[in-house]
């Protein structure tokens, strides 16, 4: 697993995070941030990418994935960077 961040233009700050795993299929891919929906059978509740991509746009940001069947999947969260 890689973890990388980077300063991004107008006050956000991207995260990426890596994994040359399996990948997902297209099927897989349209639902990996509904909830109740797991790849893993009983071993899973579907709720961990749902609930993360909720409590991201509660922080005014979002999360995006790319994967490729066979070559792994990367995780993109971008969040506004917060000025007190």
């Amino acid at each position: 697993m890689t973890v990388t961040s980077r300063q991004l233009k107008g006050q956000s700050v991207q995260v990426d995070v890596a994994h040359e795993g399996c990948g997902m299929d297209a099927k897989t891919l349209a639902t990996v941030f509904q909830p109740f929906v797991s790849s893993k059978g009983s071993q899973g509740t579907g709720l961990g990418l749902s609930i993360t991509k909720k409590i991201i746009e509660e922080h005014g940001g979002r999360i995006a994935v790319d994967s490729e069947e066979g070559k792994g999947s990367t995780f993109s969260i971008i969040l506004p960077e917060k000025n007190d």
